[in-house]
């Protein structure tokens, strides 16, 4: 073999491996984006069931035990509690039974007030333990009467 017949072999060699780099510098790249937009929905996701979790603690702070005794059994309420850190959900309350619940917060994640794509739905059932109930008519006891707190129990009508 001569000198003639061996140029331009080391030309092709070169632009096959630099191919070859560039499809695996593509396909690693591309890993990547994978791995970082499956990141940052984990993230959103869990930015949104924390604000799903808040929206019930915020909601259950202020809660109203003679309101919801108030409310007939089924009727359902919805509110939006104000969250820090720009978190946005929205909290439904459902009277179930006379000393029953159902509280469910849907949870939206937020990037500097623009809603992402994840949403988280939290679901609590509350049980009161005495509900407060409105006595229209005196009361007659039976037999021995047992308090959880201090109170008085008197012969007049007041």
């Amino acid at each position: 073999m001569n000198q003639s017949d061996r140029r331009g072999f080391v030309l092709p060699l070169v632009i096959v491996a630099t191919l070859l780099v560039a499809v695996l510098a593509a396909s690693l790249q591309a890993v990547v984006w994978r791995a970082t937009r499956q990141a940052r929905l984990g993230f959103a996701g869990e930015r949104a069931l924390h604000a799903a979790d808040a929206a019930i603690v915020a909601q259950l702070s202020v809660w109203d035990a003679r309101a919801f005794a108030s409310l007939p059994i089924g009727a359902r309420t919805t509110f939006m509690p104000a969250l820090p850190s720009g978190r946005s959900a929205t909290v439904t309350l459902v009277r179930t039974a006379i000393d029953g619940a159902l509280i469910e917060a849907l949870g939206v994640s937020t990037h500097n007030g623009i809603p992402q794509s994840a949403e988280r739905r939290v679901t609590r059932v509350l049980t009161v333990r005495n509900a407060p109930l409105k006595l229209d008519s005196p009361l007659t006891i039976l037999g021995s009467a047992v308090f959880a707190s201090e109170a008085t129990v008197s012969t007049a009508d007041e």
